[in-house]
């Protein structure tokens, strides 16, 4: 009797902490002289949006977050955990980071087999590198830089901006591509390739896949 209570105790801690692991667990940090973020996220998925507060807020729930910070830039490396008693809560949760709205620095994202989306983006200087991962960002209004490259997965722009200042090059070697968006020139127009420009081609719009398909709008 006294050992059939004793499993019972350890079955009902090992799965309290399980449900503790609610993904909800996030780092806040300060972005005072910083201009670059790098952000390392392998094999899991990322979600990135904006956010009011001056400071980085990282959402990494069950994952391991690694932070390396100096005085201009900050590192994060996210890898998922495999090591956690009880049961996994929240496994679709995506890993989420939430740049502030008046950041001005560049967003370096490098990442393996993984998904990259977002919402409302405003960053500023957006460089994301993925090999067998879908890449779908969304922005506000853009008026930014934006440099993407995959080898096999799709991307999918939305700029929400009817007239940007824009210089656009865009290439796929065996996937399709669609640009929706107002060029004023057209420098190399190709089925797998397109380059030009818009009004004053203040910012940059590159886009490259492997076998992956494009659409711009």
């Amino acid at each position: 009797m006294k050992n059939l209570l004793s499993v019972i105790l350890l079955v009902f801690l090992i799965l309290l902490s399980g449900c503790n692991a609610n993904g909800e667990d996030n780092e806040s940090i300060d972005l005072n002289k910083v201009d670059t973020i790098y952000i390392h996220n392998g094999s899991v998925n990322v979600h990135l949006t904006i956010t009011e507060d001056t400071n980085l807020e990282v959402y990494h729930g069950n994952y391991k977050l690694d932070v390396k910070q100096d005085i201009s830039e900050i590192i994060l490396n996210v890898k998922k955990s495999w090591y956690q008693f009880g049961p996994r809560v929240n496994l679709n949760k995506k890993f989420k980071i939430a740049i502030p709205k008046d950041f001005s620095g560049k967003v370096i994202l490098e990442g393996g087999s993984s998904n990259i989306t977002s919402d409302k983006l405003q960053a500023t200087d957006l460089d994301i590198k993925t090999r067998s991962g879908d890449v779908t960002i969304e922005y506000d209004n853009f008026q930014s830089n934006l440099e993407v490259n995959t080898v096999s997965g799709n991307v999918d722009i939305s700029l929400n901006n009817d007239s940007p200042n824009i210089n656009l090059k865009v290439n796929t070697v065996s996937g399709n591509q669609m640009v929706a968006i107002p060029l004023d020139k057209i420098n190399v127009q190709k089925e797998k390739r397109i380059e030009g420009t818009a009004r004053d081609e203040i910012d940059n719009v590159h886009v490259e896949t492997t076998s992956g398909n494009i659409s711009i709008k």
